[in-house]
């Protein structure tokens, strides 16, 4: 595997990783998919059962209300679901249909396109190595639909923890449209320039910041990293997922110093196989 992930991260960002004495953001993320595998990232990777994680620590309230959840798609009932849902696989990236109920919505379409993402060739751990993705019991997850007030949809705030304090705040918006990331620390100051396009105007800085960020340090305790993704909704704060390997760690910063400098937060534990 070792060699795989080596290849493999050659290939998308550029340089050869050094997994010995990692120094950069990405390849710590590699050095943890291969050295650090405690059972409690699984939990939390599971877009199910990470909400047996999440509910004691902050709360029921934080956790987006689940409709249903399914061994294939063929098992949903639709006639049991309200007009407005989202479905998504839950150990899946970008596997998700939603049901805005604004149209026709093809039924049997999305049930044939769930048990496609079903097969164990589709699984998120074999495309990048990911490990707290790979004993996840494979599950559809129905889940409420959000909606949301802001204009630009719904906003991501993906919060960064490094050791148990969050470092960074992501700002991510328009996957619709024209999907924009802006990066700021924890006081709402612009990281300019870290990764993906940013917006033409500096989003405002959320009323529920602090509160965010308390939960995040409050989720994020025992990791030594964890992406702690919120929504705010009608003033309502939902943990999204807990994410430990961002893009896999294999999508370039926009500067290799950037690269370096979140390196730099990360603090590696001692193996944990």
């Amino acid at each position: 595997m070792t060699r795989a992930i080596v290849d493999l991260f050659r290939a998308r960002n550029g340089y050869e990783p050094n997994l010995r004495s990692p120094v950069t953001f990405n390849e710590k993320i590699q050095w943890l998919k291969l050295n650090y595998h405690d059972p409690l990232q699984t939990l939390c990777s599971d877009k199910l059962r990470m909400r047996e994680y999440v509910s004691p620590l902050i709360g029921e309230q934080h956790t987006v209300r689940i409709l249903g959840s399914y061994l294939r798609g063929s098992d949903i009932d639709f006639d049991a679901l309200p007009e407005r849902f989202a479905l998504k696989v839950n150990d899946g990236y970008a596997m998700n249909i939603v049901n805005d109920g604004s149209g026709d919505f093809d039924r049997e379409a999305a049930r044939t396109r769930l048990d496609e993402w079903m097969q164990a060739a589709d699984r998120h751990y074999m495309f990048s190595y990911e490990w707290a993705y790979r004993d996840i019991e494979p599950r559809v997850i129905c889940e409420e639909y959000l909606e949301s007030d802001d204009p630009l949809g719904l906003v991501d705030y993906k919060v960064w923890c490094f050791n148990g304090r969050p470092e960074v705040v992501l700002h991510a918006a328009g996957r619709d449209t024209w999907y924009t990331r802006d990066y700021f620390d924890t006081d709402w100051n612009r990281l300019y320039g870290v990764r993906g396009a940013q917006s033409d105007v500096v989003p405002p800085r959320p009323v529920q910041l602090e509160r965010m960020l308390e939960l995040a340090a409050t989720l994020s305790a025992p990791f030594p990293f964890v992406r702690v993704d919120f929504y705010v909704v009608q003033g309502r704060i939902l943990v999204g997922e807990l994410s430990f390997y961002p893009s896999a760690g294999l999508e370039p910063f926009n500067d290799i110093d950037w690269d370096t400098r979140f390196g730099r937060m990360l603090q590696l534990p001692k193996p944990w196989r």
